[in-house]
């Protein structure tokens, strides 16, 4: 890679990273993820003067929407997520909770994949909503939540709205079914579980500009040739890697290098990287991008021309990128 074009990938990838979508307006959106104030507002639902209409506008406003993601909770059994449904009439609730493994769990079972690969082994007015509400408590350490909010049908009976634990609460989720243009059921998954830092990844050089290719189909970016050799990282995150980093220091990750074979010091490294994250039109997640100290073990002989036993170290700068063990796996023939 030249010298200029390491800079300018730096640049561009932590300018990416460390940027927010902007959000002048929630139209289109319909499931949101209230804040405290917001929350307390919701409790007060029922008391004189407090107008559903009101707390509805407020939440469009300045609840954060999260339609067709998959929110992040740093909590597992025992936490309590509670809903709230605006609507016409009465909403029906479910929920289906079902565990998940790591983000490291996964990585090294895809690892020994490899490994085996590669060896062979009621009506209320127009103007102003009728509002549900329900509530669910968290029954596995690590999971996945997916959270079904919609219109009242014939036949259907509401939902159990459960006990309300203000203090075991930790997430509260805001439906809007009253406005024009949604639609009659709405669904939002949620993954569970306390932070997660390690992960692996399939680290290989950057030695050219053009290499990697933008894929319309997946909205992502892969390399275009297949590596010849990759170096397996070992990672640490300073924020969680089970969801986008939200700020640049949750970007960032410490990470080894060390050559995927019987003598893995024979070539390895320490470094840095950055993670990627999602955007509307292109998903970094997959990518990392890294700088590292690498030392290669290299032939020195003997006064006598014989080879000697682990011979001196070479030691110099790299910069790489990073892909998820899943891509690598399809490297290996």
């Amino acid at each position: 890679m030249s010298r200029t074009s390491i800079p300018t990938l730096l640049l561009g990838f932590l300018l990416l990273v460390s940027s927010s979508p902007t959000l002048a307006e929630n139209e289109g959106k319909y499931v949101f993820v209230a804040s405290a104030d917001l929350h307390r507002k919701l409790q007060d639902l029922g008391k004189q003067g407090v107008e559903p209409s009101s707390i509805l506008k407020e939440v469009r406003e300045n609840g954060t929407p999260i339609d067709g993601e998959t929110h992040r909770l740093l909590f597992g059994a025992g936490a309590v997520v509670e809903i709230y449904c605006f609507d016409r009439t009465a909403c029906f609730f479910g929920f289906d909770e079902k565990p998940r493994r790591s983000r490291i769990e996964e990585d090294l079972r895809t690892l020994l994949k490899g490994v085996s690969k590669a060896t062979g082994l009621g009506a209320a007015a127009d103007d102003e909503p009728t509002v549900s509400w329900s509530s669910y408590r968290l029954v596995e350490d690590r999971g996945t939540l997916e959270i079904t909010a919609g219109q009242i049908e014939d036949g259907r009976d509401a939902g159990s709205t459960g006990d309300l634990d203000p203090q075991a609460t930790k997430l509260v989720l805001v439906v809007d079914l009253f406005s024009a243009g949604q639609p009659s059921v709405l669904k939002a998954k949620v993954a569970t579980g306390t932070a997660e830092r390690w992960f692996l990844t399939a680290d290989v050089p950057v030695n050219k500009p053009d290499v990697l290719k933008f894929d319309e189909d997946s909205k992502t970016l892969q390399l275009r040739e297949t590596p010849s050799e990759f170096h397996l990282g070992l990672n640490y995150s300073l924020g969680d890697v089970a969801s986008d980093p939200p700020e640049l220091r949750d970007a960032v990750f410490l990470k080894v290098l060390l050559h995927p074979s019987s003598e893995p010091l024979q070539s390895w490294g320490l470094g840095v990287g950055l993670r990627g994250k999602r955007f509307k039109w292109v998903d970094l997640s997959p990518l990392t991008l890294f700088a590292a100290r690498m030392w290669v073990e290299s032939d020195e002989l003997d006064a006598m021309g014989a080879p000697v036993v682990g011979g001196r170290s070479e030691a110099d700068w790299r910069f790489g990128l990073g892909l998820n063990l899943t891509e690598a796996l399809s490297w290996i023939k």
